[in-house]
């Protein structure tokens, strides 16, 4: 019975799956063409709404596919003929999959492709990208629906939900920085693997709940706690992200014998430290050089993250923070800098 719940829903979704591919595949196309430089500037308005329409047509379509057959009513055909639910449930993910991601996958290839990419690389990336937009837009998107018999019920839950995850960003707010100390970095891709995780485990939670039980009370309370998990997971800690990130490096020991030393007499260089004060403004500039040995010859410093402390002649601490690289403003304490963010090693290893 899958391949056939499949193909009925195929027949009544399939142009609204045409017109999802062919938005997606203009907005692959906007940030082709734009390039590293974002030229030509008309098309820029192009490449901050097409994401937005992408991310919101594979919501809707999969809600459509799920509410093809919805679990609510008790006037459903489908629910006095012999069709498994099992049957049922895998029919509409078959869909998301068929529909829905196959689509974006192969665009996302073609693209990878034209641009001189390896087939390697290019089916790597594409892949990754698919399983991302399966765990954190289909699937949330599927057990709303599982849990909701219209689509305006889908819209005022997702209302909720977003006030939800509101809780642990105002949490943050008051305790402590609200920016995330691990997105947009090196280690950013641990916020995108746990809330996939958590993602998956909640799925395979509620969708069964919701298609062999009907149990849709205790579908959103387990809901709400995973969405307020997701935005707590916005503001992991740098060193857990850190240590998760080593759990899964081929050499984890490789930076011990890397080595950072103040670097006072740089020869070629002006003597620091040096320290400026702006004129009639509370801001200062201490420039200290550093000088980081036992790198790979002409491999890559990048600044990911800096811990810096200020201690004065007494010993006392005037300000601590730990910064991700050069835009962080840390509350309380002046900005501090590592520049520059990405740097080139010299043949002995040496960067300073």
């Amino acid at each position: 019975m899958i391949w056939h719940i499949f193909k009925k829903d195929a027949r009544l979704l399939w142009p609204y799956a045409l017109i999802l591919a062919l938005v997606y595949a203009a907005r692959v196309w906007v940030s082709f063409t734009l390039g590293l430089f974002d030229e030509p500037e008309s098309l820029r308005v192009f490449d901050d709404v097409l994401p937005i329409l992408v991310i919101a047509g594979m919501v809707v379509l999969t809600v459509a596919v799920v509410h093809q057959d919805g679990l609510f009513s008790s006037t459903l055909d489908w629910l006095v003929r012999p069709i498994p639910r099992r049957h049922l449930l895998l029919a509409k993910l078959l869909f998301i999959l068929l529909a829905i991601l196959v689509p974006v996958f192969l665009i996302d290839m073609t693209a990878g492709i034209v641009d001189g990419l390896s087939l390697a690389s290019t089916f790597t990336n594409a892949l990754g990208d698919g399983f991302y937009k399966f765990c954190l837009v289909s699937l949330p998107a599927a057990m709303l629906a599982s849990m909701t018999d219209r689509p305006l019920s889908v819209f005022a839950a997702s209302i909720f939900v977003s006030f939800g995850l509101l809780v642990p960003y105002l949490a943050e707010r008051n305790f402590g920085d609200v920016n995330s100390a691990l997105a947009f970095s090196g280690v950013g891709w641990v916020i995108n693997m746990l809330w996939a995780l958590t993602v998956i485990i909640a799925a395979c939670i509620i969708l069964p709940l919701q298609y062999f039980k009907r149990a849709t009370r205790v579908s959103y309370l387990i809901f709400i706690v995973v969405m307020e998990l997701v935005g707590a997971i916005w503001y992991l800690p740098w060193d857990a992200g850190f240590a998760i990130q080593r759990l899964f490096a081929a050499q984890p020991g490789l930076a011990s014998a890397i080595t950072v030393e103040f670097a006072p007499d740089t020869p070629g260089r002006e003597r620091f430290p040096q320290i400026y004060a702006e004129p009639g403004r509370t801001r200062v500039t201490i420039l200290v050089p550093l000088r980081f040995t036992g790198l790979a010859a002409d491999s890559v410093l990048y600044t990911d993250h800096s811990s810096v402390r200020l201690v004065d002649g007494s010993g006392q601490v005037v300000a601590s923070s730990s910064v991700r690289q050069s835009t962080d403003r840390p509350a309380g304490a002046s900005l501090i800098q590592v520049y520059p963010p990405q740097t080139r090693a010299d043949a002995n290893g040496v960067v300073i």
